[in-house]
């Protein structure tokens, strides 16, 4: 094979011996919005740079997210005694095994009189925080902000 002078760079002739071995090589898909011409041709309405930025900032913010409920789940796994020890339990189990313990917590304060039968713990009644004030237990993943999850009941965490 002979080189011609426009093709000196070892990256192109690499696509070259590439391309006449096994077809056309696949290219980059764009990322970006497409914008369709009167002629049919799409063209990207936006930086190709710009968008990879946002994809960028948008991953990591979900990879930081991501980090602190892992840390959140694993401080609930060390507080919650009935978590299974003899596997890795997985989120779910957590969930589960901490819902349990807060009803059998919830039994024990009834029948000590902590709280009333058929109380409403809901955050509308006070009862989080009562509930939490009354265990004494600090949740240090709470997320800065209201003290309960909009629509749900729940408190954040």
């Amino acid at each position: 094979m002979i080189l011609s002078p426009e093709l000196s760079s070892v990256p192109s002739v690499l696509g070259q011996i590439l391309s006449e071995q096994f077809g056309p090589l696949p290219f980059m898909a764009p990322i970006t919005r497409m914008k369709r011409k009167p002629s049919g041709q799409y063209l990207p309405t936006e930086n190709r740079e710009q968008v990879l930025g946002r994809r960028w900032a948008a991953n990591a913010k979900e990879r930081e997210r991501i980090k602190k409920l892992n840390s959140c789940f694993s401080k609930l796994k060390s507080i919650v005694p009935l978590i299974p020890k003899d596997r890795k339990p997985s989120k779910v189990d957590m969930l589960k095994a901490t819902t349990e313990y807060i009803r059998l917590l919830r039994l024990i304060l009834e029948e000590n009189g902590g709280v009333e039968v058929g109380a409403a713990l809901t955050p509308a009644a006070g009862g989080w925080g009562a509930l939490r004030a009354q265990l004494c237990i600090p949740l240090k993943c709470q997320k800065e902000g209201p003290s309960d999850s909009p629509g749900t009941g729940l408190p954040w965490v």
